[in-house]
This record gives C-alpha cells, structure tokens and sequence, in this order.
C-alpha cells in the first residue's frame, strides 16, 4: 500500500515538473559582465528567426487594409485609429491601423529581426553597423531618460514615409518598427 502511494506521489511531482517546464518562459535579454548579448529565455533554434521586412511582417504590408481575417482590434477605436494583433499569433507584435489602413507594424519578439539581421537585444553597435552607410535620425525618447532611452530611425525616401525604427534603451535594442510617417509619433496614430 505504501509503495502505491509513493509511485503516485512520484508521478504527481514529474507531471508538476513538467507542466513547470512548459510554462512561457521569461523574455529578459542583457548584456553579461563580458559584453557578450545573453538571454535567460529558452532558445531553441536560435537562428530560426523570422524577418521584419521593409515594408511587411508575416504577409501583412503596411498600406495594405486591415483585414478581420488575419487581424483582431485589441484597443478601442480614437479618431479612426486602432492596434490590432494577429489572430493566431503572439502578442508581443501588434499593427497600428490609421483609416482602416496598417500604417505601423511593431514587434519586441526576441524570435524577429530586421531585414537587415538586427534583433530585441543587439546593441545599438550592431544597429549602426548593419546599417552601414545610412542615415540614422536619433532622438531621446521623450518617455524615458535623455541618452538612455533613444529612438534610431531609418528613412527609405527622402519623403520620409517609409522606414524603420529601433528603440533603444540602456544601449540594447527594445523594439522594431516599420511604417510610414507614423514612425515618429510614439503615443499612436496622427
């Protein structure tokens, strides 16, 4: 009888272990004490990242329509402009929607990078390196503390209505962007 109750126990624990196991884990990614970019997350197939294009995430363009079949509103409508998520997807990328139109695409997925191979973590290093030869607008964030919390962007055309942008904080990347003149305007939409 004793030895029935201790498999049971036993089998309790190991299914506790494991569903511990499973749970989400925590996405916090810094720099060690040597300077080498580390994450407590669990990664596996660190180079299966998907890419943030110039101009599309996921089949999803801005200047495309907001489309209920891939897209769901999570904020209230203001001045018709709302975020969405993706219906299947997680929520750490949301869509700014201006007029019924994607106007921004905005990730902090650890598992993204830009077209140009930058991801959440890099150092704004790396930002500038794999930018090369462009033009980088930098601004403080207006949230956060001068020189510790900045804001890089990339514009495509002259016009500035294309481009992307990075937030950085304490000198690693937070946050991808891309859109068009929304860009500049942190609290939504115009």
């Amino acid at each position: 009888m004793k030895l029935k109750i201790y498999r049971e126990a036993i089998v309790i624990i190991l299914l506790g272990i494991m569903l511990i196991s499973c749970d989400k884990p925590n996405k916090r990614v810094g720099l060690s004490d040597d300077g080498n970019k580390y994450s407590n997350d669990i990664i596996k197939n660190i180079e299966n990242y998907n890419e943030i294009g110039k101009n599309g995430y996921k089949n999803i363009y801005v200047g495309s329509k907001f489309d209920s079949n891939f897209l769901k509103k999570n904020t209230e409508i203001v001045d018709e402009c709302f975020n969405a998520i993706e219906k299947n997807g997680d929520e750490d990328t949301y869509y700014q929607i201006e007029r019924g139109v994607v106007s921004l695409i905005y990730t902090s997925d650890i598992n993204v990078k830009s077209y140009t191979g930058v991801k959440i973590g890099d150092r704004l290093e790396d930002v500038y390196s794999k930018h090369n030869n462009e033009t980088a607008a930098v601004l403080d964030n207006p949230y956060g503390e001068p020189k510790k919390n900045i804001i890089v962007t990339y514009w495509y055309s002259p016009k500035k209505d294309m481009g992307i942008r990075y937030d950085v904080d304490d000198g690693l990347v937070s946050g991808i962007s891309i859109g068009d003149s929304s860009l500049v305007f942190l609290e939504g939409c115009l």
